[in-house]
């Protein structure tokens, strides 16, 4: 079972939409690394690093979020305790 299926549930609840999380927990694992770095590790452009940087209420999805947790060696829910504390 992957995260997108543990939390298919969350959609509608708290700050989660559609399968999303806030880009704020998954920006601070990577602290001052620049966004081509961030991007390339998440598997996304860098303009939607550059989005998520700017815009206070950017989302991420899930399936994202745990790949990049993976790729950093931490699991989902190191990275984003809240979305397993809003799914229980």
């Amino acid at each position: 079972m992957t995260a997108v299926d543990v939390f298919a549930s969350v959609r509608g609840r708290s700050t989660y939409t559609c399968g999303h999380t806030p880009a704020a927990p998954v920006l601070e694992a990577f602290g001052d690394t620049s966004n081509r770095e961030v991007a390339r590790i998440c598997g996304v452009s860098i303009r939607t690093v550059q989005r998520w940087r700017t815009t206070p209420a950017a989302t991420v999805p899930i399936d994202v979020a745990d790949r990049t947790a993976i790729a950093l060696g931490m699991h989902l829910s190191e990275l984003c305790p809240d979305l397993y504390r809003d799914a229980l």
